[in-house]
């Protein structure tokens, strides 16, 4: 009778004085690390199954669901035709091969632990410059363009993985200097900018994107990462930046974002409890079973229920938290609401030469001679057209507020239809309509 195999706990996995899974120990301890139960499979049946309840322990979120599949497919190709006469002997080279492709997961982890760790110590340092960051980003003497994560500002970064983090955050940030470019850093209107157009929000949002979402975005994105190892450390960003930035890869990219995004700033419902197994009576032991599909997971065991259950409740305290300091009351920005989730998100989708194009068109309605009204209503159909116009006025204040401009490009639409195409526009501007 086949030995039953036990999944890694997380629970037991020894942790770091920074409280950080210590992966070195997990991977690679001599009687019951991850390497060691792989090494010390006594057939091809156990090899395979205790591979794939590792890669199953290691990426157990909702999230992890395309990557795990993949490593177990992986694990599928090593182990093909192996109980097969002609390779009854080569199970040894099997486990040489899932051990290498352990050994790469335990890589990705420890340089997102040792990420976190630096985090953790510089943590001090970041609180004590916070009050100077935010008195440089309210001087109005400050310049009114920036373009953070910059290639001219850069280091070469350690590794592919670096690499990565630093040309997703710096997609982002692209996209969001476009947003605040040409607008001054300073109370408009004797009120705090709206946060769409600040350079402190702006810097707030990429720091979440480089401290925690780029991370787990890694998984999804190993193309991008493995393509990137050929490349010098100095032309690696540009190269992941270019190849996540062609039309194809984009829908990969945002696939993984939505879902990385959801993780970490909105709050998910727990798995339902499962139903508890009726007792059979002796005629419902011939009752046929339903057959379930091959593809479909083994309904939940009630401890694994509330496992998940809890890892769940971990999940959503941690995303309350994130979207809680993403959103914070400034001084120097109106912060987000929690309306403003998607907007951000979305973000994302928005390639910067499209958004300098709608921004542009709308300040050249503006600024041009003719019906200012009926041109904007013409242009502002089918699109969403409510941040470009945001930025706009807060390009042009002297333009749209002081001249009375918004007043006219308003005044064809009806209030319901205002307050459904530019919530944007009327929560910062309403009184100037």
């Amino acid at each position: 009778m086949t030995e039953p195999i036990k999944e890694p706990k997380k629970d037991n996995w020894p942790r770091t004085e920074h409280g950080t899974i210590d992966w070195e120990v997990v991977f690679e301890r001599p009687k019951d690390g991850l390497i060691a139960l792989v090494e010390l499979s006594p057939n091809a049946e156990g090899l395979t199954r205790i591979s794939k309840l590792i890669v199953k322990s290691l990426f157990s979120r909702d999230n992890d669901a395309e990557t795990r599949v993949r490593f177990e497919r992986e694990v599928d190709e090593i182990m093909v035709n192996s109980n097969t006469t002609e390779n009854a002997f080569a199970l040894e080279p099997r486990k040489v091969l899932i051990a290498a492709l352990l050994r790469e997961i335990k890589t990705n982890r420890l340089l997102s632990a040792s990420f976190h760790i630096a985090r953790l110590k510089e943590n001090k340092k970041l609180e004590s410059e916070a009050d100077a960051d935010e008195r440089r980003a309210d001087d109005p003497s400050n310049p009114m363009v920036a373009e953070p994560y910059s290639a001219d500002t850069r280091e070469a970064p350690p590794s592919p993985e670096a690499a990565f983090n630093m040309a997703l955050t710096e997609m982002l940030a692209h996209r969001m200097s476009v947003l605040c470019r040409n607008v001054k850093q300073d109370h408009l209107m004797g009120r705090p900018l709206p946060f769409a157009v600040s350079h402190a929000f702006a810097e707030r949002m990429l720091t979440l994107v480089r401290d925690h979402m780029a991370l787990d975005m890694q998984a999804a994105c190993r193309t991008f990462i493995r393509q990137a190892e050929n490349q010098p450390p100095t032309h690696q960003v540009d190269f992941i930046t270019k190849s996540m930035e062609s039309r194809q890869s984009r829908q990969i990219i945002w696939a993984s974002w939505q879902s990385v995004w959801a993780d970490y700033t909105q709050q998910r419902d727990p798995p339902e409890k499962p139903k508890e197994e009726e007792k059979k009576g002796l005629l419902g032991v011939f009752k046929k079973q339903k057959s379930q599909p091959e593809w479909m997971d083994d309904p939940l065991t009630i401890d694994e229920w509330e496992d998940a259950v809890a890892m769940t409740k971990q999940a959503n305290t941690l995303a309350a938290k994130l979207w809680a300091d993403l959103t914070a009351p400034s001084e120097i920005f109106q912060p987000p609401t929690d309306d403003d989730n998607k907007l951000l998100m979305n973000l994302f989708a928005r390639t910067p030469s499209a958004m300098e194009k709608q921004i542009g068109a709308v300040r050249q309605i503006a600024e041009q001679g003719g019906n200012h009204a009926k041109i904007f209503a013409d242009y502002q159909q089918g699109k969403d057209i409510d941040l470009p116009l945001l930025v706009a006025i807060c390009q042009r204040p002297d333009l749209f507020l002081d001249n009375g401009m918004l007043k006219d490009l308003m005044r064809s639409f009806p209030d319901s239809m205002r307050r459904e195409r530019f919530e944007l526009v009327l929560r910062y501007f309403e009184d100037q309509q």
